[in-house]
């Protein structure tokens, strides 16, 4: 027969495991909820970046038909034929895929691609001109900020760099970061989707 104690101690030691039983279960439960929001939140980000890039070339659509431009004059097919490859490889868009394709890219092809589109928007008016840059240029920011939004590595950067460092650091690296990617990257990532 057990001791007092003994048994006291028995209870302790099954109210532990219960306890450790519990924690593990809620542990399962929060990361499958943690599985699901993530999966809304990609769709949701996914949405957004595809209504956007829809919204500039409907926008860019809209320039012709209301200019009487033709469409057959080259650039018309690049500006469309860019955002529909945006729009075409959306949900396979990952940051650490381009970085990986940014780096193993050749420079001379990217220069190329970017130069023969810069070549055939030089021929149009200077509103389309200036249409088309502002289209580029949205277009690839909304893709960036869509791949950034969507990676866990850069997410968990950011919440890293929010709980270690003042909120005045974290806005200038940002700010920073941004500048520099959106400065070099436009050429890469119309490439990226070009080809």
């Amino acid at each position: 027969m057990l001791s007092l104690q003994e048994a006291d101690l028995t209870k302790s030691e099954e109210h532990l495991r219960s306890k450790k039983m519990c924690e593990a279960l809620l542990s399962i439960v929060g990361f499958v909820a943690l599985v699901f929001a993530w999966r809304a939140w990609k769709k949701t980000a996914r949405g957004a970046v595809r209504d956007c890039l829809f919204s500039l070339r409907d926008e860019w659509r809209n320039h012709y038909v209301d200019c009487k431009l033709d469409m057959q004059d080259g650039a018309y097919a690049d500006i469309r034929n860019l955002l529909n490859g945006m729009l075409r490889y959306t949900k396979r868009m990952r940051m650490m895929g381009f970085l990986y394709f940014a780096a193993h890219a050749s420079s001379e092809e990217v220069a190329s691609t970017s130069s023969r589109i810069d070549e055939t928007i030089d021929r149009c008016d200077s509103d389309t001109r200036e249409l088309a840059k502002r289209i580029r240029r949205k277009a690839c920011e909304a893709i960036l900020i869509y791949m950034a939004a969507t990676s866990l590595g850069f997410i968990s950067a950011a919440v890293f760099m929010f709980v270690y460092f003042l909120p005045n650091r974290i806005f200038s690296a940002i700010k920073t970061s941004i500048r520099s990617v959106f400065d070099v990257k436009p050429a890469m990532l119309e490439y990226a989707v070009l080809y």
